[in-house]
């Protein structure tokens, strides 16, 4: 099966292939295509202990169980393995490297510590995994010491803290107050305090460095959300979004796939107002209706859509694609001077709101009926043009879903 990526420039080819279309819009889909070529998986190093819940925190981050791929042996007699984010498209999009083994490193065999340096040059993020319910962290601190983090980013996660005393009690999340009540929260709190020395001691002149407190156990995770979020704030831009749209749906996700989409929306709005710089009738509004599926197929991929062209043959089959467009021309016949002709600004106000449509129906993960999706158009590509009309906004009842 084609992956989402090939799918989405395949669309976009033809979609572009409109002569009004390619004409105006080069700079548009140069610069699309141009994004896509920057993707590339990320490679996040794990490390970590025998033991201290690495399988489980990467099962938890990616809402899968992550499958093996590849193990790679090692001199040492221990294993690197790759393994593998299934996706939407079948594609791997993600690739971690999970170096197991590490109980018995020491100065005096220093080949694993090689490899993980070696790792950590290669891969964009190295997270390591520390076992929040003990206390012997001995080899823990000689491996870090030994890491040639430089400038290459780091995450270190303070793991299994639901297994502190008192055991049977976990009730996230935790603020951790200096005067909080909560016996389980103190423990957790002062094994904090205590770990963010030993770590700071073990890497100096990375005083920046973050510290996460998690847990993963199988009936609460906790702030697996802010892992994710530390995670994309370190990826750099062009690996944010492969890592980001490969999530299960989450609010993370959605906020940050939101921040993403909003990027590209004013630039689909600028290429309808050239495509309308000279005023177009309504009824040959057809170059503009291809330039807002395009843009509908580019967030449906920065959402992880696998499959966008049954995508947006199901949204266009449900009648979304057909009503937003005739409602355009209908609206637009009711509000524009003389009821007749498109300009530049109209056509970019469309655009904008038929984009916010778009959000919001991959906010709610495709689960949009077609009255709801009227309502959405309704609210969205009619407020948006009636704004730059200096018209009143709609009804609160319609504008309200």
């Amino acid at each position: 099966m084609e992956n989402g990526k090939s799918n989405l420039r395949k669309m976009l080819q033809n979609l572009f292939s409109v002569p009004d279309i390619r004409n105006l819009s080069e700079d548009l889909l140069r610069d699309v295509q141009a994004d896509l070529e920057r993707e590339r998986p990320p490679k996040l190093l794990f490390v970590g202990k025998t033991g201290v819940g690495k399988s489980s925190l990467i099962n938890a981050v990616f809402g899968q169980e992550v499958a093996k791929v590849d193990i790679l042996p090692c001199t040492v007699g221990t294993q690197e393995q790759i393994l593998d984010v299934e996706t939407a498209d079948k594609q791997r999009k993600i690739i971690i490297y999970d170096t197991q083994g590490l109980d018995d490193v020491t100065k005096d065999n220093p080949e694993m510590i090689r490899l993980i340096n070696r790792r950590i040059q290669e891969c964009d993020l190295t997270i390591y995994v520390f076992d929040g319910s003990s206390r012997a962290w001995e080899s823990d601190r000689e491996i870090l010491r030994n890491l040639h983090i430089d400038k290459k980013a780091i995450l270190v996660l303070v793991n299994r803290l639901d297994m502190l005393e008192p055991t049977r009690a976990w009730n996230p999340p935790y603020a951790l107050a200096p005067n909080t009540q909560d016996q389980k929260e103190r423990n957790i709190r002062e094994k904090m305090l205590w770990a963010d020395q030993q770590i700071r001691a073990a890497l100096p002149g990375h005083e920046d460095v973050q510290i996460i407190p998690i847990a993963v156990p199988s009936d609460q995770h906790w702030n697996v959300d802010l892992l994710v979020q530390r995670i994309e704030t370190f990826l750099p831009d062009h690996l944010k979004l492969p890592f980001i749209r490969n999530l299960p749906h989450s609010l993370v996700k959605t906020r940050v796939c939101e921040r993403i989409a909003r990027q590209w929306i004013p630039k689909y709005a600028a290429a309808s107002a050239t495509v309308a710089a000279v005023p177009i009738p309504i009824a040959d509004m057809i170059p503009l209706a291809t330039l807002q599926g395009a843009m509908w197929s580019h967030i449906a991929y920065i959402y992880g859509q696998g499959n966008i062209v049954q995508s947006v043959t199901a949204l266009a089959g449900s009648g979304g694609f057909g009503f937003a467009f005739r409602f355009m021309a209908q609206e637009l016949t009711k509000l524009l001077p003389g009821g007749s002709v498109v300009n530049a600004a109209i056509a970019a106000a469309a655009t904008q709101g038929y984009g916010e449509v778009a959000i919001e129906y991959h906010n709610r993960n495709g689960n949009v009926s077609s009255k709801e999706l009227q309502q959405l158009v309704e609210k969205f590509v009619g407020n948006f043009v009636r704004d730059v009309l200096g018209k009143t906004v709609l009804p609160s009842s319609k504008r309200d879903l």
